[in-house]
């Protein structure tokens, strides 16, 4: 053979290499896996905890409101007892003094709502930053193309039982956590 023959066959080796390559690639179906997302959140020990932390906040917040509407029962029968013998002065004065304390439990039972809004969606955002990235980071070590999220909601409305990781990655996550959690 002549070295024209040799570039020829080499240029058709290199050709149908490429197409064969294509059509592999081309035809080969990605590797796509679902998790069933209400029960990874809730299951989650970050998650868990976080809500111990929360309860724990709006118990000690509630132990404050009871103690101010406790307070304020108490002056309100202290006024009720002393009414009979109190001038009209006297009972303006504490009447006023009952208004302003009543409407500062108010206030206060309103900012605390707030503030328990704003902590429940940090802690919310907090999880669920801990949850997405620890999933990227799953299906990149486990060869995933796409991974999809099952909820209520209905994003995905089937998938085969074999598609469903979502045993393997709370598995996961949870061992993330522990070791993330002994190493503090």
């Amino acid at each position: 053979m002549n070295k024209r023959s040799y570039i020829i066959i080499f240029s058709l080796v290199i050709f149908l290499s490429g197409i064969i390559s294509y059509g592999v690639s081309k035809f080969t179906s990605p590797k796509i896996g679902y998790v069933r997302s209400g029960e990874l959140v809730k299951n989650f020990e970050g998650m868990k905890e976080a809500k111990n932390i929360y309860k724990s906040k709006m118990e000690k917040w509630q132990a404050n409101i009871d103690t101010l509407q406790g307070d304020y029962r108490s002056a309100v029968s202290k006024y009720t007892n002393d009414l009979p013998g109190l001038n009209k002065k006297e009972k303006e004065e504490r009447e006023l003094y009952l208004g302003k304390q009543e409407q500062g439990i108010r206030d206060y039972v309103k900012s605390l709502e707030e503030k328990a809004k704003e902590e429940d969606e940090k802690m919310t955002e907090a999880v669920l930053n801990q949850i997405n990235s620890y999933i990227k980071e799953y299906g990149e070590n486990h060869g995933y193309d796409v991974i999809l999220g099952l909820t209520q909601e209905g994003n995905v409305l089937y998938g085969k039982d074999s598609k469903d990781i979502t045993d393997d990655l709370l598995k996961g996550i949870n061992d993330w956590y522990k070791n993330k959690e002994e190493q503090k």
